[in-house]
């Protein structure tokens, strides 16, 4: 029993071993291919054989599907008959390229097609030469770059080669991981090939515009090398400046710091000094434009003097800002008004009458609100307007006269003349202008007020005339006011 089982076992073991060899001997052997079946011929027409030989190998798309049976050499072109197995549809639309496996020869024809659709290649078909690529011969390349090599400066060539040498002598981990980090980048642009293509696409433009630019291109290149140039030659100074400037910068922030406290009231005070300033810029401008002009004319009366530039007539003229004097401060009338801090910003009933209040013959304060003229008699001096002769003006009776009333004069003025009759045909009547030329020194006058309109110029006596102020002289014009109209000749 069992020497029949062993017997069973031993045949099938023989028909295994029998099927395997025979599989070898026909996929491997080449029967396949010799025998014909399942292959079928295809011919290439090539302009030369471009390192073909028998046996080469064919693919399609990357796999094998064929050898290279024979070529044929004719006048103008070389054939190459194809043979292909019947498994693989290869589409009439395939350009054949000749491309080396390795840079040392072994050539193969590869298959590309342009389309996976049919129709297909059948037995006896021909792909034309203008479907055909051959690879550049072996010899030209080492002529072109033996060619290219004997160009180059060997000098140059030599400090290249050391310079990248030392570039990249210890940078493989790095460039490891460069070309590691890229694999996932390479696969996700194929992944994504259609936006790739795009961005290929839509980038062409970029690189034609930089193209166009090559000559601004060139001389920023060139204006950066002179720049580069210019910090190679000031390398010191620049080494000095990053020694020292961690050091400057902390000083200075801590100076910035420490005046953190101070520095925003400063400014705050500036900020309301400049106001001050920003109001008071006509005066100061006319300071400006004046006082060279009298320097100027105070100086050319100076030629000759002794102490002053004979020539040119600079005598020493300076401006000096403060009372030569020193009279003491007035303090009599400002009791009323309390010191307050000046973060105190509440609201404070304001003094009624602070002012200097220290008897008017006083010698060590001769001017002040106490020493003002009174508008109905200047030989009053009073700092109460209601003290003066008349009183209050709003107690005036011309004050309070209404339009048709008779004019009513003020204490102590001469009564007024009874006004001319007015004229047929002008109803309105015209200002008198009043001007320095047309006053009489030689009669006396008589001091009295009246209401005066600074937006029109004009005033009306107590008499009932319309006057008109004009301190201009006739024959002076506005073009001949200028700086040195102010000086008093």
């Amino acid at each position: 029993m069992r020497t029949k089982l062993v017997r069973i076992q031993l045949v099938i073991f023989t028909v295994v071993a029998l099927v395997a060899v025979g599989n070898s001997v026909y996929s491997y052997m080449g029967l396949k291919r010799f025998s014909g079946i399942g292959m079928y011929s295809v011919d290439v027409e090539l302009e030369r054989a471009g390192g073909l030989y028998p046996n080469a190998l064919v693919t399609y798309r990357g796999v094998d599907v064929g050898v290279v049976e024979s070529l044929d050499v004719n006048p103008d072109h070389v054939t190459v008959h194809l043979q292909l197995d019947s498994d693989h549809k290869v589409p009439q639309s395939t350009d054949a390229y000749v491309r080396s496996v390795s840079a040392i020869g072994e050539q193969y024809v590869d298959l590309v097609p342009t389309t996976s659709e049919g129709p297909f290649l059948a037995d006896g078909d021909v792909i034309d030469r203008s479907r055909t690529t051959l690879p550049v011969p072996a010899a030209k390349v080492v002529d072109e770059v033996n060619t290219l090599l004997e160009g180059l400066p060997k000098e140059d060539l030599k400090t290249t080669v050391d310079e990248a040498y030392i570039a990249f002598n210890g940078a493989g981990p790095a460039l490891s991981r460069l070309i590691d980090s890229a694999r996932p980048l390479i696969a996700l642009a194929q992944a994504n090939l259609k936006p790739t293509t795009t961005l290929i696409d839509d980038v062409e433009p970029v690189l034609g515009a930089a193209n166009e630019a090559g000559p601004d291109i060139s001389s920023f290149a060139t204006d950066l090398a002179s720049f580069t140039e210019q910090l190679t030659m000031n390398d010191t100074q620049i080494r000095g400046v990053l020694d020292n400037g961690p050091a400057f910068f902390d000083a200075f922030g801590g100076t910035m710091t420490d005046l953190q406290p101070s520095l925003p009231l400063l400014l705050a005070n500036l900020q309301s000094a400049g106001e001050v300033l920003r109001v008071n810029v006509p005066g100061l401008r006319q300071i400006l434009v004046i006082y060279p002009a009298i320097s100027a004319a105070m100086n050319y009366s100076a030629l000759g003097v002794q102490g002053a530039d004979r020539t040119y007539g600079q005598g020493p003229l300076d401006i000096k800002l403060g009372n030569t004097a020193n009279p003491l401060p007035c303090t009599e009338g400002y009791e009323q008004t309390q010191r307050r801090d000046p973060g105190d910003l509440s609201a404070a009933e304001p003094a009624t009458d602070p002012y200097c209040k220290l008897p008017p013959n006083e010698p060590r304060v001769v001017r002040g609100a106490r020493n003002l003229p009174c508008a109905t008699d200047p030989s009053v001096r009073t700092a109460e307007v209601g003290e003066c002769p008349g009183g209050l003006p709003s107690s005036w009776p011309q004050m309070l006269a209404r339009p048709g009333q008779p004019y009513v004069p003020a204490p102590g003025e001469p009564p007024a003349a009874p006004p001319e009759p007015e004229q047929s045909g002008n109803s309105q009547q015209a200002p008198v202008t009043v001007t320095p030329a047309s006053w009489d020194s030689r009669q006396p006058r008589a001091i009295a007020t009246a209401p005066y309109d600074p937006i029109t110029g004009t005033f009306r006596a107590p008499d009932g005339a319309l006057y008109s102020i004009d301190a201009k002289s006739p024959t002076q014009s506005e073009e001949e006011l200028t700086w040195q109209s102010l000086l008093q000749r």
